[in-house]
Order: C-alpha cells, then sequence, then structure tokens
C-alpha cells in the first residue's frame, strides 16, 4: 500500500502526532472566505448554521426573531404564583445558560435585587432581554423564605414581564449555597 491510507507508514504516525499537538497539515485550522470575511472553519460553519431558518433552508444572511410562546396548560390548573408551566421555542439561533447568580445583601429582598439585576447584565451582555428568558430554577437555602420569594416576584415581575407572561420555574429548596450569607440563587436559560 502507498503512503496514503496506511496508518503504520511513519509519515502517517508523524502527520497523527502533529495534528495532537496542533502542528503539521492537519493541525492548522484552515481560513475561509465567507460572506466577504475571512474566518477559521468553525466559525464558517456556525456563520452558516445561524443564517438557517427553522426549516434548515439558508436565508442568505437573514437573522430572524424567535418565537418564544409562554404559556399554561389548562389541564394542570392555575400555576400558584408568578410563572408559567410551558414555554415554546421556535427559530431561536442561540441559547443562553445563564449560571446561578447570587448577591450578597442585608436580607432576602435586597439579595433578590441584586440576583435579577445581574441575571439582567448577562442577558444585556448577549443582546438579549427579560423577553428572552424561557426558564429560571430558583434555590432557597430556607422554606420559610418562600413567601418572601412569592411576594417579590408579584411585586416586580410585572415590571420585568409587562405582558404578563412569567417563564417556567423550578423553586428548590436545598441545605446551603456556595457561601453561608446567600439565601437565593437563580441560574436562567435564554434565547436569541
Amino acid at each position: 500500500r502507498g503512503i496514503e491510507g496506511n496508518p503504520d507508514h511513519p509519515a502517517q504516525q508523524s502527520d497523527a502526532r502533529d495534528h495532537r499537538f496542533g502542528h503539521g497539515r492537519r493541525g492548522h485550522q484552515e481560513r475561509l472566505q465567507v460572506d466577504g470575511h475571512q474566518r477559521l472553519r468553525g466559525q464558517a460553519d456556525r456563520a452558516r448554521v445561524a443564517r438557517r431558518g427553522s426549516e434548515g433552508a439558508d436565508r442568505q444572511g437573514e437573522i430572524g426573531v424567535p418565537e418564544i410562546k409562554i404559556q399554561n396548560v389548562e389541564a394542570l390548573g392555575k400555576p400558584l404564583g408568578q410563572y408559567s408551566h410551558m414555554t415554546r421555542v421556535k427559530g431561536a439561533n442561540e441559547t443562553l445558560y445563564i449560571a446561578g447568580m447570587l448577591a450578597p445583601g442585608d436580607d432576602f429582598d435586597a439579595q433578590c435585587r441584586g440576583v435579577f439585576r445581574q441575571i439582567e447584565t448577562a442577558l444585556k451582555s448577549a443582546g438579549a432581554g427579560w423577553g428572552s428568558v424561557v426558564q429560571f430554577t430558583t434555590y432557597l437555602v430556607h422554606s420559610q423564605d418562600i413567601p418572601k420569594f412569592m411576594a417579590w416576584r408579584l411585586r416586580e415581575f410585572p415590571k420585568l414581564f409587562p405582558d404578563g407572561k412569567y417563564p417556567p420555574n423550578t423553586l428548590l429548596i436545598i441545605d446551603r449555597l456556595v457561601g453561608e450569607p446567600y439565601l437565593i440563587e437563580v441560574q436562567t436559560i435564554a434565547v436569541t
């Protein structure tokens, strides 16, 4: 056999070794011209995928707005607070998984304010806003803080979500957070 396709040939072994360390012909990333811009192959592939609509047809650079439907399921009854049963998303270009946010504060309300301010900062950094949120997961340390959390959401969520469509939220009571003074942590998923 020739060099190509012969894994025992020294030239093939050297090429494979170089590839592992980012050297040699295979280890270099190939630069491509895409939409008049020079990009690395992986970036070019992501750019093409981002231009595809929900049916997969190429839309020549058109970026769509995701359709986000936040709704309740009648058979499940009315939610117990400011949340909905389900979010449906069609045509999203990117999903944001925002780590659980903590905030210092002297009391529960101060920590809630800080946590949601941090979530807003993370959303804005990705060109998103509260309308992009599709799910929250909330962690509380004390079950006696549930009424405080519900009161905070009742007061503040209409400002964050003026359409009254509150994203689904899973509320968990846990033993503790990363530091003793923290009472609440909120993890967020959003789409753009």
